[in-house]
């Protein structure tokens, strides 16, 4: 049963509680008139419904719950309403009869031999009405897919179009810059770029930087989506953000497979020479194979793969085991080694050191200063940029900076710029002050009128120079803990092993004080991680 304006306008205000002084009454009004509607089908439909006209006064934790209360109340009182209306009929009865002994309904005329015909005019307003709320109510759903986080699209859109495959370009001369034009970028509410504008210049290796939360992350996978817009169509980008599937395939093999083409090849090369009986045709495609596979420089195919995975820590015995034995961390290197064994265009690499040890990490910071192509990457290790990288984008303040060199030459940029700002600025508020006072002074003095108005026309045009906002510190001070007599730790003669056969390390000593500032490194394996547990 349907609530009276009076019985829906209580329910909300018992639904807001003391919530209800913080609205204005015209909003109440308004959220009441929705309600009236009986258009909304569920809770989730009542939150994207009423909830932008709530969120900004009660924030998102109470809106949600308002919701929900009020879509109870009114949904509940109407279901027990009509369900103790029902009964039980005891036996058949004829419309007919108690339209006649009744008065007739206002939706129904008697005509001849006393039948009831519906009145067309206002059937067909409720279906109209019925229609029409049934359009608004699929249009509300329609915006609800629509509004899906743009950021998880272009994910899903970088997954479906990406993969990890080598392509053989035979054209030297294609362009292979990135221009990022007026790019905005949202992730759910936030706005992450507002117009932003980058070239990615071929051949150049980019760091970016910025806060976390900024958006880093998420700007590498609208690029690997091709959602900034201003990439080539031909230009073969790859994203290294998942770890390979675990399998059987030995981890060469699962960087081999990656070229694709050499793969197809070889198995047709294999089928020709499987066929006894073979004629001139089959030797003319034989030459063929064997001129591409010349071509692509199959023949050194393997033992690049084999240098890639030796240089991220890969002995020859593990290069053999299935991907499915290695953890995680072992697997986002293969994954690292199929895209250095790819070549792509452009390479992006989000955060590439986190699974590597010191030595892997130095060998690809070696490896990657010959890298043919654009190389776009977001990592927290200043000496990895200060190596790798030739030019620093800074995300800051919704916008792309981008300075030449390293991370400490960007460091020293951007401190001398924001010195210089800073000294613009106060001489622009000097000038302004100045400026101001003189207006102020002279305003209503005829004889120094043109004066006046000259000096009101110079402020307008005076340029406002807002000085650079510096990222947020926290800084977070500990009391100095009362001082503890040596040795803290110690070792003596200490030997370890998983088992006889295999000894981790033996007759260890070590003696660790208060003053002792210890780096603990050495080759994957070796038991650094085993000692300190």
């Amino acid at each position: 049963m349907k609530l009276s304006s009076d019985q829906l306008h209580t329910a909300v205000k018992d639904a807001l509680g003391s919530s209800a002084a913080q609205l204005d009454e015209t909003v109440v009004d308004y959220l009441c008139s929705i309600l009236a509607e009986g258009t909304i089908g569920d809770e989730e439909e009542a939150i994207s419904v009423l909830g932008p006209f709530l969120e900004g006064e009660l924030g998102e934790t109470e809106s949600n719950r308002f919701c929900k209360t009020v879509f109870a109340l009114t949904h509940d009182s109407g279901k027990k309403k009509a369900e103790s209306e029902l009964s039980q009929l005891a036996k058949p009865i004829s419309l007919s009869t108690h339209l006649e002994e009744e008065e007739t309904p206002e939706w129904a005329k008697v005509v001849e031999d006393k039948l009831l015909a519906v009145d067309e005019r206002r059937l067909q307003s409720g279906e109209t009405k019925r229609l029409q709320r049934k359009a608004a109510k699929a249009e509300r759903e329609e915006r609800k897919k629509n509004s899906v986080n743009s950021s998880l699209a272009a994910l899903k859109a970088m997954q479906m179009q990406q993969g990890m495959v080598v392509i053989h370009s035979d054209s030297s001369n294609r362009n292979r810059d990135i221009k990022v034009e007026n790019f905005t970028m949202t992730f759910g509410k936030d706005v992450l770029l507002t117009n932003a504008s980058v070239t990615f210049a071929h051949g150049r290796r980019y760091g970016l930087v910025g806060r976390n939360g900024t958006g880093k992350s998420t700007l590498l996978r609208h690029i690997a989506a091709r959602e900034t817009g201003g990439i080539p169509a031909l230009l073969s980008i790859l994203f290294v953000e998942q770890e390979v599937v675990g399998d059987d395939t030995p981890a060469i093999e699962s960087v081999l497979e990656s070229d694709q083409e050499r793969s197809k090849l070889l198995a047709e090369e294999k089928r020709i020479m499987a066929i006894k009986e073979q004629d001139s045709s089959h030797a003319a495609k034989l030459a063929k194979i064997f001129a591409r596979l010349e071509e692509i420089d199959a023949h050194s195919a393997e033992s690049r793969a084999g240098s890639i995975l030796a240089g991220l820590g890969f002995t020859p015995s593990m290069q053999q085991q299935p991907t499915k034995d290695f953890s995680g961390g072992w697997r986002m290197r293969i994954a690292l080694a199929r895209a250095l064994f790819c070549k792509p265009d452009v390479l992006i690499l989000d955060e590439p050191t986190n699974h590597l040890d010191l030595f892997a990490t130095l060998w690809l910071e070696n490896y990657l200063l010959t890298w043919p192509g654009t190389l776009l990457v977001v990592s927290h290790q200043r000496d990895f940029l200060n190596t790798v990288c030739t030019e620093i984008i800074h995300l800051s303040n919704k916008n792309l900076e981008v300075y030449r060199g390293n991370y400490d030459q960007f460091e020293d940029a951007r401190y001398e710029r924001m010195r210089q700002l800073s000294a613009q600025a106060s001489a622009n508020a000097i000038k302004r002050k100045h400026v101001q006072t003189f207006i102020d002074r002279f305003r209503y003095n005829a004889k120094r009128a043109a004066l006046v108005q000259s000096r009101i026309k110079a402020l307008e045009k005076m340029a406002v120079i807002e000085e650079i906002v510096d990222d947020p510190t926290l800084v977070i001070q500990f009391p100095d803990p009362n001082p503890l007599s040596p040795p803290i730790l110690q070792f003596c003669d200490v030997s370890f092993g998983y088992t006889p056969e295999r000894v981790l390390f033996s007759d260890l000593n070590i003696g660790i004080d208060l003053e002792s500032r210890v780096a603990l490194v050495g080759a994957n394996g070796v038991g650094k991680s085993t000692l300190l547990k």
